[in-house]
């Protein structure tokens, strides 16, 4: 099936003049080996952004503990197998950070272009360093309502976040909010985080 999917992606990119073709799935980094196997040729761009500011804003940590710490598990799985996949594939695999588009496009796309083997052009970063003036920086330390779902966050993801060098905390958690993390937010987080590990074993046979 990998080869008839890019068979069929192949003779679209022809039809329409182009020189290569790419799809954006979700989850696929989970199946990157057979693919990379199977399609030498081929190259997964892989990108992440740092999981308490993504995380934090799908899920808000007193309406739904269990949904970030779901979301909170997947991406440690995702951001694992990125690791994994970048040392079994680097010619093949990269891993690129969301942040980097935005505050440091010129470098982020130049090491796109260098993966990929084609020339740079500086209209390639340009998009994003206009919209670079209105997108606040993200690594600031956070304190107040979104710091509890922040706290979940690093406290299980600490050694992926680190390893795609992120801070290692962003975090001002004040003593008044302490019991409720520790009685209530983490509790029902890792309840979250259980049941996203229950489901995804029945799926680990695809995976290799």
């Amino acid at each position: 099936y990998v080869r008839l999917f890019a068979l069929v992606h192949q003779h679209h990119a022809e039809r329409l003049g182009k020189p290569r073709w790419g799809d954006q799935l979700g989850s696929v980094e989970h199946v990157a080996g057979p693919i990379l196997r199977e399609l030498p040729e081929a190259k997964m761009i892989h990108m992440v952004r740092d999981p308490r500011v993504l995380l934090v804003a799908e899920a808000s940590s007193r309406r739904s503990p269990e949904r970030l710490g779901w979301n909170t598990a997947r991406w440690v799985a995702s951001a694992d197998v990125a690791r994994t996949n970048q040392e079994r594939f680097p010619e093949q695999y990269l891993v690129l950070r969301y942040e980097d588009l935005w505050f440091r496009p010129e470098e982020a796309m130049q090491r796109v272009c260098r993966f990929l083997e084609e020339p740079y052009s500086p209209e390639m970063a340009a998009g994003f360093s206009d919209g670079h003036r209105d997108h606040k920086d993200e690594t600031a330390p956070v304190t107040g309502r979104s710091a509890l779902g922040m706290a979940l966050v690093e406290r299980y993801a600490t050694t992926q976040v680190v390893a795609l060098g992120y801070p290692e905390s962003m975090v001002r958690l004040p003593g008044r909010d302490r019991p409720m993390f520790h009685l209530v937010v983490q509790p029902r987080g890792l309840a979250g985080m259980t049941a996203w590990r229950i489901a995804r074993g029945g799926r680990r046979r695809w995976e290799a």
